[in-house]
């Protein structure tokens, strides 16, 4: 069987922290990585490892990519990316240049659910002096390039609420339950 490492899905523009103290364009890419892929399971486990001392849902991302990887054939579609200021040889990611990673499982043709989304934490709204913004807003924008007609639905955190309304998601249930409908939200434009 053929198994494929990381994989470049498209360029997007973050905001980084230039010497003036003011925040500039910089490009990222995003990224598919493959549970069956030694290097990319590593990978994300030393992202996991280095994030570790914050609240992080990186660690159930790694979770769910090692069971995956162990499995002849997954019963569901899961998909792992990664954003990483890396701008090629994808095949060796550099854990260290991950800024964020997300898993989301397809649940039909028309419908994928986000199960869980981690900004590398120094990066997080709210961080003083954190060199990056903007990487949620990319891994979301992204997933949205990659599946122009498919809803997209998470359970958020109380948290995390108001950055997925900011991002076209909204509310359906008083639990938390969000969803994204590129049908009923305007086309967006990311930044390319």
């Amino acid at each position: 069987m053929l198994t494929f490492k990381a994989q470049l899905i498209h360029p997007i523009k973050v905001q980084k922290l230039g010497i003036d103290k003011r925040y500039h364009d910089d490009q990222a890419s995003f990224v598919e990585l493959n549970p069956k892929d030694m290097h990319d399971k590593l990978c994300l486990n030393e992202v996991n490892r280095h994030w570790e001392n914050a609240t992080s849902l990186a660690s159930d991302i790694a979770k769910d990519l090692n069971k995956d990887s162990e499995k002849e054939v997954c019963e569901i579609d899961k998909r792992y990316f990664a954003l990483t200021m890396q701008k090629d040889d994808f095949r060796n990611l550099d854990y260290k240049q991950i800024l964020g990673v997300v898993n989301i499982i397809e649940i039909a043709s028309t419908l994928n659910h986000l199960k869980f989304l981690q900004v590398e934490p120094s990066c997080n709204y709210g961080q003083k002096k954190r060199k990056f913004k903007d990487i949620g807003k990319g891994i979301i924008d992204s997933l949205k390039l990659l599946f122009p007609s498919r809803d997209i639905t998470l359970e958020a955190l109380d948290s995390s609420i108001n950055f997925y309304k900011k991002n076209g998601f909204k509310v359906v249930s008083p639990f938390g339950d969000m969803r994204y409908s590129p049908n009923n939200i305007p086309k967006f434009s990311p930044k390319i």
